[in-house]
């Protein structure tokens, strides 16, 4: 009799509560496994002066590919990607593509002389390659190293058209880094990205990741969400602007050293039928080395 009784309370109990159909628990479900982590990192060309300074990247290589790997992404858009670090990626990261440095401006080129790459790293168990492409911030998109607008160096753009093995959608992964010059040459680098990506549907996912060089309040920021760009940092946050991304190997002092904040300049953006529902820095550390001279940048996504 206890037991019909227990049982009976559990029946008059469950009579009370909301009805959930098994309809919604099993979308919450496929939203909740849906959900994929994107990261952007500018990891620091590898440079001689810095590792005389015991900041090059063979001294931080394996911190920073620890980091990396320490919070698990689906998708990575690299940039600052010369020779020997594209090696080491490539065989840090197996169970990826990695795919957006080779090229004919790359072939045989292992002294560092200006041009370094914005790879794509992509999980291969999670995401099915359709299309790949890349093309060059210049009036000459097509050639390969051309630049154009008084940039010093030829800057890229990579991007992937992936179709997500979880739900079955296609979207498209989109990965840059913007000239450090003149924000006139920022405005038409940007004008580039929005007019190759306004050749998608408006509700077609897209991921654009990137350093820009650029802070949130500029021109070329403002050009980019004045065309249906989400700045996800900001969205998430409820602050456009957080403490200097680029902080040249000072992290978090960076603000007591230089005496002022600094800007963020690292970008996850999101267009179409997308939204990120986490995104934060990341700022790891171990005794002062951080993994580069950029605070990394994670989101997660849902389409």
């Amino acid at each position: 009799m206890k037991g019909r009784r227990n049982f009976l309370k559990s029946a008059a109990l469950l009579s009370v509560l909301p009805a959930i159909s098994l309809e919604a628990m099993a979308d919450n479900d496929s939203a909740a496994g849906a959900k994929f982590r994107v990261l952007t990192a500018n990891i620091r060309v590898d440079l001689k002066e810095d590792e005389a300074k015991g900041l090059g990247w063979k001294q931080r290589r394996d911190f920073c590919i620890e980091v990396i790997k320490k919070y698990k992404p689906d998708l990575v858009g690299f940039q600052e990607v010369f020779y020997q670090q594209a090696i080491d990626l490539r065989k840090a990261f197996k169970d990826y593509y990695f795919l957006g440095y080779d090229g004919p401006e790359m072939d045989g080129v292992t002294e560092y002389a200006g041009i370094a790459k914005n790879p794509l790293l992509i999980k291969k168990s999670r995401f099915e390659l359709l299309s790949v492409g890349s093309y060059w911030l210049s009036e000459t998109p097509n050639v390969a190293g051309s630049e154009s607008w008084g940039t010093y160096r030829a800057r890229h753009v990579n991007y992937a058209i992936l179709r997500d093995q979880v739900n079955g959608k296609d979207f498209r992964f989109i990965n840059t880094h913007l000239t450090t010059k003149t924000t006139d040459t920022k405005v038409k680098q940007v004008a580039m990205i929005v007019a190759d990506s306004k050749q998608y549907k408006e509700r077609f996912p897209q991921i654009l990741t990137g350093d820009f060089n650029s802070s949130p309040t500029s021109e070329p920021i403002k050009l980019a969400t004045d065309n249906q760009f989400i700045d996800e940092f900001k969205i998430i946050n409820g602050t456009q602007n957080a403490e200097a991304t680029g902080h040249g190997f000072l992290g978090e002092k960076y603000q007591e050293v230089k005496g002022k904040a600094g800007n963020r300049i690292d970008y996850i953006f999101t267009r179409g039928d997308i939204k990120a529902t986490t995104c934060a820095l990341i700022k790891d550390k171990k005794n002062d080395m951080y993994p580069s001279d950029h605070f990394f940048m994670y989101a997660d996504m849902t389409i």
